[in-house]
């Protein structure tokens, strides 16, 4: 049967069985008027009965054990909250330790704020050198800016490609304005990062820019002239895949592609015309993309990169400084809530215990008596019905009906249940002692971590700034010796 049954008058249920037991045993004569001991189906009534007591004793002793055992864990845990309290309510060490959590960090942040510090002064040195006024201004994403560029030189190739369709078909022609395409974009994009030197302030500087300007607009006009007028020298090419005649189409539009210089473009038709057209379109729009490939000033984006990149660590590693610190609070902060909070929920578990334990007891002792009753039923009900029938006397032990709850009380559960009456009062005198304590220090421990939020953290990060500074001056007094050869300073 399984152990989470209860007696329910399951021997009261084999009344009716027994009776036409008893009627047949009868009919027998037996058991003999001699006879000393019970018989079998006495035997296996007392037997179903034990059975019975036995599952209500063991359902008892497990939950006894586990009010036993929670009364041990209680005491340890007693002892245990007593310690944590004396050891919370007198610990002023919140400060340092959090000097100490803090301290764990300080070099990486340190490095940080030197890497930030150094961004910041080259930013600044080369802003003052080219009078720069303005914020740094730059695509965010270089490959969203490049892809431009990529879709403009596709765009290019795929329309030349129908300009240089010759014999070959267009795949052909797709080849030679690809060609053409990357040196026409890739030359205005290249020529136009170069135009930017012209907005800084070293006069070497400023002429490349200019230079630039010049390259561009003498290389976007004899290109894309070259390549109108080299559409034509193309088309009279039969063999495309033949280098050498390539190289002599291209050698006989190279003189007059010159003459555009002259205002005499030998455009030999309306196409090589609007080659030209579309040419210097999507060069100039190349030029504008590589001006704006980078900010105005050449390094003055890089600087400001570099000098994010490092403000973004740096505010990383104060952050996770900070989280640091806001754990460390909030830890200590449970640790005396918990602490607060323990006797009330150690009182719980033992009254819940406690109510487990007395309804146990009293379960046992119903369930013992209804299968001392039922027992006692059944048997009187075989007895009387083999008695009514037999004409023989009955042994004279049918007169005796055994008590099988004689050694079943539940008296065991009483040195237990004191002892949890004992315990409950402990733990109240122990939460009594120790409740304004503990609420006091919960209120300061509010009170100082908000101090170390605002004064410590800050104060911290203020050295660390310090230490910073301290160790480029260091580095700076250390790279000055070491150029003019002075090794030790009085």
């Amino acid at each position: 049967m399984p152990p989470t049954v209860h007696y329910a008058a399951q021997l009261a249920s084999l009344t009716d069985a027994y009776e036409a037991k008893g009627v047949k045993e009868a009919g027998q004569h037996r058991p003999t008027t001699d006879s000393v001991r019970p018989d079998r189906h006495e035997s296996d009534l007392r037997g179903e009965a034990s059975r019975w007591l036995t599952n209500e004793q063991r359902q008892f002793d497990a939950v006894l054990t586990e009010a036993q055992a929670t009364v041990i864990s209680v005491e340890q845990k007693l002892v245990d909250l007593g310690h944590r309290t004396s050891q919370l309510v007198t610990d002023t060490s919140l400060n340092s330790s959090i000097e100490a959590e803090m301290s764990a960090d300080r070099r990486a942040l340190v490095n940080a704020t030197v890497t930030r510090l150094n961004a910041e002064v080259a930013l600044n040195v080369f802003r003052a050198a080219n009078r720069i006024s303005d914020t740094a201004q730059y695509p965010e994403s270089k490959v969203l800016h490049l892809g431009v560029i990529l879709g403009l030189a596709l765009a290019e190739t795929v329309v030349n490609a129908f300009f240089y369709e010759n014999s070959q078909g267009l795949l052909g022609g797709f080849v030679v304005a690809l060609a053409i395409s990357i040196m026409n974009m890739g030359a205005a994009l290249l020529l136009g990062m170069g135009f930017r030197y012209r907005n800084l302030a070293a006069p070497d500087k400023q002429a490349l820019g200019w230079f630039c300007l010049l390259m561009f607009l003498f290389v976007t006009i004899f290109f894309n002239t070259l390549f109108a007028t080299f559409r034509s020298t193309y088309q009279l090419v039969v063999d495309p895949n033949d280098l050498k005649a390539l190289q002599q189409a291209f050698a006989l539009a190279w003189g007059p592609a010159f003459r555009i210089f002259l205002l005499d473009a030998q455009f030999h038709d309306m196409l090589s015309f609007v080659l030209f057209g579309i040419g210097l379109l999507l060069s100039f729009a190349a030029f504008y993309k590589g001006m704006t490939w980078d900010d105005r000033y050449p390094g003055h984006g890089p600087r400001d990169r570099t000098l994010k990149a490092a403000q973004l660590e740096e505010g990383r590693l104060q952050t996770e400084l900070l989280e640091k610190v806001k754990a460390f609070l909030h830890k200590r902060r449970s640790e005396l809530q918990a602490v607060a909070a323990e006797p009330t929920a150690l009182i719980g578990r033992m009254t819940a215990r406690k109510g487990e334990l007395q309804t146990a007891k009293s379960l046992l002792a119903v369930h013992s008596r209804a299968i001392q009753r039922d027992f006692a039923l059944v048997l009187g009900v075989y007895r009387s019905s083999n008695t009514s029938t037999r004409r023989t006397d009955p042994p004279t032990y049918f007169s005796d009906v055994p008590d099988l709850i004689a050694g079943i009380s539940g008296s065991e559960a009483d040195p237990v249940l004191a002892q949890m009456d004992q315990l409950q009062v402990q733990i109240t005198i122990v939460r009594d002692a120790n409740q304004e304590a503990l609420n006091q220090q919960i209120n300061e421990h509010q009170h100082n971590a908000a101090a170390v939020l605002t004064r410590t953290y800050g104060e911290f990060l203020k050295d660390v700034i310090r230490d910073a500074k301290d160790h480029i001056n260091r580095t700076t007094s250390s790279m000055h010796r070491a150029a003019t050869g002075v090794t030790h300073v009085e």
